[in-house]
């Protein structure tokens, strides 16, 4: 995605595209924090509070992250750029996800944090996915906005 398109990209729970599915979720995040950091933070919180169920390992020689749900690798990621107002991993595959779209941390010229799905393609089957793991991935972004918030 450009530093463009990101620029006007509004916040959309799920929406389905050509290129696979899309979620845009605004977070509460401090406008002076680096994107690198707010993404570290999820990945944490996300560990945190779903504890015995999603697992984050990180590898930094291969500088990719992969999230366990149960035990089994349900999305690797793979850290593509970093600035201080945006970081993007590549989705390059896992039990829930198909090798293709990107995972980023953006924050726009007027201060707003956005978290970013895009591309997205899942292993389920698409209809199956929009009434599931594409609405728990939202909500699960909605409750870590919350705890920046309460966080500040």
């Amino acid at each position: 995605m450009s530093q463009e398109l990101a620029k006007r990209i509004e916040p959309v729970d799920l929406e389905r595209r050509d290129d696979g599915f899309r979620s845009v979720q605004q977070l509460s995040a401090n406008p002076h924090e680096e994107m690198t950091v707010t993404m570290q933070r999820y990945f944490d919180w996300l560990q945190s509070t779903f504890r015995g169920v999603v697992a984050v390992t990180r590898d930094s020689a291969a500088d990719s992250i992969v999230l366990f749900f149960a035990g089994a690798p349900a999305i690797r990621l793979q850290h593509r750029r970093s600035s201080v107002g945006r970081v993007e991993y590549a989705v390059m595959g896992g039990l829930l996800a198909r090798r293709n779209g990107e995972f980023s941390f953006v924050r726009k010229q007027d201060g707003t944090t956005l978290a970013i799905l895009d591309g997205f393609r899942p292993r389920l089957p698409e209809w199956l996915y929009a009434r599931t793991q594409g609405r728990i991935h939202a909500l699960i972004m909605r409750r870590f906005s919350r705890a920046l918030e309460s966080a500040q």
